[in-house]
């Protein structure tokens, strides 16, 4: 099943809602059972469905904010991670760049930027404390490359429709008992092949990226999970 671009989260939701045959509704405070169990569970259904997979329109970077203590002993130092962090893609370290006055002679420094080194941290080299905090032995900060939630007018359509899916087979044993029907729509959703649901979203993401360099560290920690 196609899908556009859709503006709201109740366009996103009634496509759920017509996979499974279930009524419409026309905002979270209807007085519905579709409209009660979507208020519960749409953030926590679409935070599931970012989190699978690394969403390239759903990526941005920022830079941790270094805290006074570290609450884990066997690290030195906590940073703060982005409040909009939905899961964490590559942690990199910091570089202090010199910003130069020209018109003395010598130049002089008049401040300093930060920015991503391009040098990645390896996974053992850093843990997370309480989903907010990254604890590591750098010293000199560090950034993080990770996925937020983003509005639904910035969402791809085949992610739309991906969501949708993964939405219905939510709401099939909560409406009508449908075990059946979410057994096929699990199918359709993560089969085998080409054209599953789940395939062509990551599909189409990654099409429309095309990285500059080959992340070697990427594919090392691809080989370490089989």
């Amino acid at each position: 099943m196609a899908a556009t671009t859709f503006q709201t989260k109740i366009q996103v939701c009634n496509l759920a809602l017509n996979l499974i045959g279930a009524n419409e509704i026309e905002s979270f405070s209807d007085n519905s059972r579709e409209a009660k169990l979507l208020n519960a569970n749409y953030e926590l259904w679409v935070h599931q469905c970012f989190s699978k997979f690394q969403w390239r329109f759903a990526v941005t970077a920022a830079q941790c904010t270094k805290q006074a203590t570290c609450p884990i002993p066997q690290w030195k130092y906590a940073y703060l991670l982005p409040g909009d962090l939905i899961a964490i893609d590559s942690v990199y370290l910091n570089r202090v760049n010199p910003v130069y006055d020209t018109s003395t002679n010598p130049p002089t420094i008049i401040r300093y930027d930060n920015a991503m080194a391009g040098d990645r941290l390896n996974w053992k080299d850093y843990a997370l404390y309480s989903g907010s905090l990254l604890c590591t032995n750098v010293p000199d900060g560090v950034w993080v490359q990770y996925r937020k939630r983003v509005a639904e007018p910035t969402w791809t359509a085949s992610f739309i429709n991906y969501v949708a899916y993964y939405i219905a087979i939510q709401l099939c044993p909560m409406i009508g008992r449908q075990f059946e029907l979410q057994k096929q729509l699990i199918g359709f959703t993560y089969g085998a092949g080409a054209d599953s649901v789940y395939t062509v979203a990551c599909n189409d993401d990654v099409q429309q990226y095309t990285p500059q360099l080959l992340d070697t560290n990427l594919l090392q920690s691809l080989r370490e999970m089989y």
